[in-house]
């Protein structure tokens, strides 16, 4: 099914907003190649500016970089992880767009308001807290160019805990921090069936792409209507309704992307709002016709007993059932 042209699609949680762009031009010796692509990046005040620091230093040492970086600043961030975003629009050579909003709206919110402003036909996420491999970009290009029938491509992740990396120096904005650092730290790589009918068939009981790893058409993505809130599950309803429409999607068994773990992300993805989110989230599967009723009662409380086990003995079944050694 060929992807249709954006045509004034009303996008949710589309919040008042503010846009920055600021182009770099140095001598072209010194700058690598770039590559058609919108990353889109949001930054709310909890992350740590030393995280946004690696993620963004790696968007800046790409092999191929992106033409274009969109950072949305998701309410007020206070003047660390600002400065942090200076810091890349200073020493980044091509287009960054800093879109602005008055308030936190949320992940699907600030992400809708920053693809409003993607200016290129693919779009490359990756979270403020984690970190692009150099060749992410080019590899990724390749593939969507080689595949136009592929509409979100996935890659594998090299997952490492963030209380390894923080044992590490970096300086706050240093936009040449050493990412060989990360082959210091010992990771796992977590890995989601890589063809297409292999992916449909996962989506019926978990999310088949690794969101801060993917890299979409974003002609589809404005198609499909955009990130609707989901409580921690904004993708997995995404990947769903791009495969209600008919689109492919694929994953790269590459590990391309640095992904961050830590306690406190298990201790985030439990409780009773988890509990509400996995209710609407099969809801969503059903009315999406991905799965009946019955598939989404044994989804939720497979899911729900999952989110259940205290943090500790959380963290330890996620890693028997989803890691695998790096190396």
């Amino acid at each position: 099914m060929p992807a249709t042209p954006f045509k004034d699609i009303p996008m949710p949680n589309r919040p008042n907003s503010t846009e920055e762009s600021r182009t770099f031009v140095p001598p072209a010796a010194e700058t690598p190649k770039p590559c058609p692509v919108s990353v889109l990046i949001s930054v709310y005040h909890r992350i740590d500016p030393r995280d946004l620091t690696w993620a963004l230093a790696s968007l800046h040492q790409q092999s191929m970089p992106a033409e274009e970086v969109v950072i949305v600043l998701d309410g007020p961030v206070g003047s660390q992880l600002r400065g942090v975003v200076e810091k890349f629009e200073e020493a980044y050579p091509y287009t960054t767009k800093v879109v602005e909003l008055e308030r936190n709206v949320g992940t699907a919110g600030a992400l809708n308001a920053g693809l409003e402003h993607c200016s290129h036909g693919l779009n490359a996420r990756l979270d403020a807290d984690d970190i692009a491999k150099p060749d992410r970009l080019h590899a990724q290009v390749e593939f969507m160019n080689a595949h136009p029938k592929v509409a979100v491509l996935g890659s594998a992740l090299e997952e490492f805990r963030s209380e390894e990396l923080a044992t590490h120096e970096v300086q706050i904005g240093d936009m040449n921090a050493d990412l060989g650092t990360m082959k210091q730290l010992s990771t796992k790589i977590r890995k989601l069936p890589e063809q297409h009918s292999k992916i449909v068939r996962t989506a019926k009981i978990n999310s088949p792409v690794n969101h801060p790893s993917a890299m979409l058409r974003t002609d589809v993505l404005r198609e499909v209507g955009g990130y609707h809130h989901v409580h921690f599950m904004e993708d997995y309803d995404l990947w769903a309704r791009v495969i209600q429409a008919g689109y492919q999607l694929h994953n790269d068994p590459r590990a391309l992307t640095w992904f961050r773990t830590s306690e406190a992300m298990f201790a985030r993805r439990s409780g009773k709002e988890m509990w509400r989110a996995e209710i609407q989230m099969q809801r969503n599967l059903v009315q999406y016709g991905l799965i009946g009723v019955p598939r989404a009662i044994v989804n939720f409380v497979m899911r729900s007993a999952f989110r259940a086990l205290p943090t500790p003995l959380l963290a330890k079944t996620y890693k028997i059932i989803f890691q695998r050694p790096a190396r």
